[in-house]
């Protein structure tokens, strides 16, 4: 069926190592001191819920796998589609998305940025590639004026919604219009984010709960502010407010390593400074030691501590969880009820 092969395709290079659950580190839409998430070593592989699928988008060729499991995702998904690339915005810039944009066709492309210190490093990034009519800019999404006048064939919205919160909070529901007033007539719109990770989790998962109530609770204390991750079906229900379709969306579940886990256990650990300075040397020793046992929890839910038969330390990784695309256009076309998104999410 046209449906099977379009599954077929989204899932033909699975697995990949790519970074998502990380600090924002080189993700910048944030205008303060707290780096934006950039993507942590985890394993992520596609799996698709189809909203919209047509029998000759399915049949063309794939793209060849570039070793990013979203980013080949979206550019599978633009093969179906059979439209060319053109003008690109990528609406929350960074390197990682940045270096992925310079190795496709586009026309031209224009990165936006609210940090100076990340439109030079995103420039950087990319030397050598960056053509006459690529520019990276330097703006936030609350000015009306900014970028008024232009459109773009392609909007890239990259974890920019979860990034949110601490540049732009309490604004998340009206960037879908913002970004909808910079979309081309049949130009199509690109939403990646991060599902939330909930409160707690069944066995060994937990302790990615727990990791990530003890990181916001430290960046609180040091007086920044969180990101705010949305669900699937709060997108899906935005975009169609917004006057958006959504044609399908793909969910790539997590396995999450030691690693991974830790690097965000030390996103809280870099707090403490501050954290000292505003609360005192006792809280912080406390939270210091807190996040000690906590490392230990880590070491034994990924099997950290033991060896194998072959004499090398195991380490487990943890499904739990997953990031997502969504593909979006002008209202136009009958795209699938809201329940059927919420289902989608549900079934992963």
């Amino acid at each position: 069926s046209a449906a099977a092969l379009v599954a077929a395709s989204l899932l033909g290079s699975a697995d990949h190592f790519t970074t998502s659950w990380e600090a924002r580190c080189d993700r910048s839409c944030a205008a303060s001191s707290r780096p934006k998430r950039g993507r942590s070593m985890r394993v992520r592989s596609g799996v698709l819920c189809p909203l919209l699928a047509v029998g000759s988008m399915a049949m063309a060729q794939a793209p060849k796998p570039k070793g990013d499991a979203i980013f080949d995702s979206i550019e599978r998904m633009q093969a179906r589609i059979g439209r060319p690339w053109g003008r690109f915005l990528d609406a929350g810039t960074g390197r990682h998305s940045l270096h992925w944009i310079s190795t496709i066709e586009t026309e031209a492309w224009t990165a936006v940025t609210a940090a100076q210190e990340m439109a030079v490093q995103s420039r950087d990034s990319v030397r050598g590639a960056m053509r006459e009519q690529d520019r990276v800019v330097v703006g936030n999404w609350d000015d009306d004026t900014f970028l008024e006048g232009e459109t773009f064939d392609v909007i890239l919205a990259d974890y920019l919604i979860g990034a949110m919160d601490g540049f732009s909070p309490y604004k998340q529901d009206l960037i879908f219009e913002r970004l909808q007033r910079h979309l081309a007539e049949d130009g199509i719109l690109y939403i990646v984010g991060l599902e939330p990770i909930p409160d707690s989790g069944a066995g060994a998962a937990d302790v990615i709960c727990e990791v990530r109530r003890m990181r916001d609770a430290m960046i609180l204390l040091a007086g920044h502010r969180c990101y705010r991750e949305y669900p699937i079906e709060w997108i899906y229900r935005q975009c169609r407010r917004s006057g958006f379709e959504v044609m399908e969306s793909l969910k790539f579940p997590i396995l999450y390593s030691r690693a991974s886990i830790t690097r965000q256990l030390d996103v809280g650990r870099r707090k403490l400074p501050l954290i000292r300075s505003r609360h005192g040397a006792a809280t912080a020793l406390a939270l210091s030691q807190a996040c000690d046992a906590l490392q230990h929890r880590i070491d034994d839910a990924t099997n950290f501590s033991k060896v194998s038969p072959s004499g090398v330390t195991a380490d487990t990784r943890i499904r739990f969880g997953f990031d997502y695309v969504m593909v979006c256009q002008r209202s136009g076309r009958r795209g699938k009820d809201a329940e059927d998104v919420v289902k989608d999410a549900e079934d992963v």
